[in-house]
């Protein structure tokens, strides 16, 4: 999930808020992410390792409360 803020956002800035977002999350190219034509295994690892790293960071906070 990709949180927008709360001020009001044209449709244009909020995608490419997004986009951003997404490119910054996973190190790869929103269209990369998007896989149209199917990923590339370097870019689902990229994207498995973002995705492991972030449930990890996640755990450690947890085990911490």
């Amino acid at each position: 999930m990709i949180p927008f803020s709360q001020k009001q956002k044209s449709k244009d800035e909020a995608f490419d808020q997004a986009v951003q977002s997404i490119e910054k999350r996973f190190g790869v190219s929103f269209w990369e992410y998007m896989g149209l034509e199917g990923r590339t295994e370097e870019v689902q690892e990229k994207i498995n390792r973002a995705l492991r790293k972030e449930t990890f960071q996640l755990a450690s906070t947890y085990e911490k409360e």
